[in-house]
């Protein structure tokens, strides 16, 4: 019983957390939020006694790629972090529809 709440518990942050990656329009927060999203895959791994992918998670999804993102964010000049902001709020699934279909087979 424990397990099943735990699990609820978890996917339930994970909703959240998408909901608010969607609706945010900083281009830093939404790579704050993806960090923790990542974070809270690998408590469930976890939770499903997969703690070597929790590992993997924890260290590939929030650490390195969060900290790539970062200084990627760093990197633009101030005109195309105003464009790419702009661009997210008017265009919220823009990135889950490139993700779902960008032609390879999984």
């Amino acid at each position: 019983m424990n397990f099943l709440l735990i699990n609820f518990f978890l996917i339930s942050i994970l909703l959240i957390t998408t909901f608010f990656i969607f609706k945010s329009t900083s281009l830093i927060g939404i790579v704050a939020l993806t960090g923790a999203f990542t974070l809270v895959c690998a408590a469930i791994y976890v939770n499903l006694d997969a703690v070597d992918v929790a590992f993997t998670e924890a260290a590939v999804g929030s650490g390195i790629s969060t900290i790539l993102m970062v200084m990627a964010v760093a990197k633009l000049p101030e005109g195309k972090k105003k464009y790419l902001s702009q661009f997210i709020s008017e265009h919220p699934y823009c990135c889950m529809y490139c993700h779902c279909f960008d032609g390879h087979n999984r």
